[in-house]
């Protein structure tokens, strides 16, 4: 026994040794391709290193496709960042930010004539739903969505209104009006993972930046438009003039009832007093003036006015009353 088990190793170590000895050959035979092996591995993780890490940047998402494991992942949207992924799968990156597309239209309105706008929309990806809109539409989304219902329904919104109606003031109406219209066209007809219809796309809104119509058109309507506002500038003007009369009026009220009631209380020794203040100040002036001193009914001198350089008193003898008494000619002084 002892003898058959020492024939099995003998038998062993033999075929080690054999192993070992073909393995060395090899090694030397292929050394150059396991030298090489590390570099290659390196250059093909260089070259699909941009499909195995994906950088999300800011303000966009992203949409993974297996192709192994049931195609587009609609239950997940990949958020900023850096992701790792398979090089035989794909991952999308869309744009969440608000975005704005534009264009000039033709437009016929409600009275039959032509005209050239130019409106801009702004919008951005419904972030909850980007997997669905991968997958039913794909990246181009804006020429195969935004850009027609834009140009379809301003067309169809301008088509309601008149020309002088969307070339004033019904503008802004008009820019709500198609903004509801494509928000209400965008929500689509498939329905999302709950069983709702939510928006792919969601409108802010939609601004008209220029309207035009032929220059006999336009000219007409500015003539129109400034014949009405001279209409509402001569109806201001009625009214205030209106306004005015009934403060004249009462101006007047006003004045009568005072001259009422101070002439009751007027006497002529209140105003002789009156009379002397204001002689009073007068003569304090330092402005050159002409005074009549006499006696007239009042008893107040008069004041005629100024002559300048003049310093002359004048006096006449005095005339005789009827009584024969002596009357002092009124005498006329002048007082720089």
């Amino acid at each position: 026994m002892s003898g058959y088990v020492a024939d099995y190793i003998t038998r062993f170590e033999g075929i080690a040794r054999r192993t070992w000895s073909s393995a060395i050959r090899n090694t030397g035979r292929y050394r150059t391709a396991i030298n090489l092996t590390p570099v290659v591995l390196l250059f093909l993780l260089a070259v699909c290193w941009q499909w195995i890490v994906i950088t999300v940047p800011a303000g966009h998402v992203a949409v993974r496709w297996w192709r192994f494991f049931g195609g587009t992942d609609i239950s997940r949207v990949y958020s900023e960042g850096t992701h790792f992924n398979f090089p035989w799968d794909k991952m999308t990156i869309y744009d969440a930010r608000i975005q704005t597309i534009g264009g000039t239209f033709d437009a016929l309105t409600s009275d039959g004539l032509l005209m050239k706008v130019q409106a801009v929309a702004r919008f951005r990806l419904n972030v909850a739903t980007v997997g669905l809109l991968h997958k039913y539409v794909g990246p181009d989304y804006i020429g195969k969505l935004v850009q027609p219902a834009l140009s379809t329904y301003v067309r169809a919104v301008l088509s309601q209104y008149s020309a002088e109606q969307a070339y004033g003031v019904k503008r802004l109406e008009i820019s709500d009006r198609i903004s509801n219209a494509m928000a209400a066209d965008l929500v689509p007809k498939v329905p999302s993972g709950d069983g709702t219809a939510a928006p792919w796309i969601v409108i802010q809104n939609v601004l008209i930046t220029s309207m035009k119509f032929p220059q006999p058109v336009e000219a007409a309507i500015n003539r129109k438009i400034e014949q009405y506002e001279a209409r509402q500038e001569d109806v201001y003007r009625l009214e205030r003039e209106h306004l005015e009369s009934e403060r004249k009026e009462v101006e007047a009220e006003g004045i009568a009832r005072f001259q009422q009631i101070v002439g009751a209380s007027m006497s002529k020794n209140y105003l002789r007093w009156k009379g002397i203040e204001a002689t009073l100040a007068l003569a304090q002036s330092p402005n050159s003036k002409v005074v009549v001193i006499g006696t007239p009914g009042d008893g107040l001198p008069l004041i005629l006015g100024g002559l300048e350089g003049s310093n002359v008193v004048a006096s006449k003898p005095l005339a005789t009353t009827g009584r024969g008494e002596a009357q002092p000619e009124p005498q006329v002084a002048t007082h720089p």
